[in-house]
């Protein structure tokens, strides 16, 4: 009796691990050689390693679901360093700061763009594998393959061509596999993008979104965002009234809208769903001021005497698309 009970018990735990883990799966790429429309001339540079890994997955076929990342690591092979190759002011330590980059836009080596999306301490005295989360920047990658320009990796302190083990695999060959084993590369030491996905409602994203990330127009981000601007009490003609401060930083909203981002709540996903089974019929999200908060100022009042007081609104707090 205790066996059989043992034996559904075992069952029922398998059924529910399978249904956790369906449409899951643990994948991995194998650094390629440059993306599409770069010229390798340009994309090469002395010191910094581009890596470019070619992310763009068979989606969902049900509109209603995207395609999530649990996690994404990059995972590079780092070799000891000889002593007579470490600049002097770290061989006390022996560590040097390894930077990764999201590549946002890249015209040249001298005319790009990018953001810092991950960062640690790296020993230069033992060989082995580093991981680096990436996670964020896989997920946009998945989201709009358009935006996918690689990372570059870099170390203000080291010439990282004695510490990493780069190599690529052959132009515009395509290395994904599904991992049984989500540590094993076999013998490989290519740079790899190791990464966790999973089919979702699209609707679930509300809340992931929630962070506030704000740009500068000189990030080049074309999708919505919070941005800041100088709002002068002059230029607007309320000097008259308010007597400090002169001017405050307001922020503003710009950007697109695409297919789930940044959806201020559920019925923006809904209306992202309708406009792309019916563009004609339903306008696509737009990117505006979902939260504002007050400003004090110093001003006049109705008799004429200073006070201070809350102006409600005044600050663009959070930007969304709906």
């Amino acid at each position: 009796m205790y066996v059989l009970l043992l034996l559904l018990l075992l069952l029922l735990l398998l059924f529910l691990l399978t249904l956790h883990f369906i449409n899951k799966y643990y994948l991995f790429l194998f650094a390629e050689q440059i993306p599409s429309g770069i010229q390798l001339e340009a994309w090469k540079t002395q010191h910094v390693y581009r890596l470019y890994f070619n992310t763009s997955l068979s989606h969902p076929d049900d509109a209603a679901k995207e395609l999530h990342i649990h996690a994404a690591k990059l995972i590079v092979f780092k070799m000891a360093v000889r002593p007579e190759n470490l600049k002097d002011k770290f061989t006390v330590d022996k560590t040097i700061r390894v930077n990764i980059y999201q590549i946002l836009s890249f015209k040249s080596n001298s005319d790009y763009k990018r953001k810092l999306i991950d960062s640690k301490m790296v020993s230069v005295e033992s060989t082995g594998w580093e991981t680096f989360d990436i996670k964020h920047a896989v997920q946009e990658w998945v989201d709009s393959p358009e935006n996918n320009i690689g990372i570059e990796i870099v170390s203000d302190s080291q010439n990282l061509d004695d510490v990493l083990d780069i190599a690529m695999s052959e132009p515009r060959k395509r290395n994904i596999v599904a991992l049984t084993n989500a540590t094993d590369y076999g013998n490989s030491t290519l740079p790899v993008l190791r990464f966790y996905t999973e089919e979702r409602s699209i609707l679930k994203r509300v809340k992931r979104d929630e962070g506030q990330e704000d740009c500068t127009i000189k990030d080049g981000e074309k999708k919505c965002c919070r941005y800041p601007i100088k709002i002068s009490f002059r230029e607007i003609g309320w000097d008259n009234w308010i007597i400090a401060p002169a001017d405050y930083n307001g922020y503003y909203c710009a950007g697109s809208c695409p297919y789930t981002h940044k959806m201020a709540n559920t019925f923006s996903a809904i209306k992202a769903l309708l406009h792309m089974r019916n563009p004609s019929m339903v306008p696509s999200p737009c990117c505006y001021a979902t939260r504002l908060r007050p400003f004090t100022i110093l001003h006049y009042d109705e008799n004429n005497r200073y006070t201070f007081s809350d102006y409600p609104d005044l600050i663009v707090d959070q930007c969304r698309c709906g």
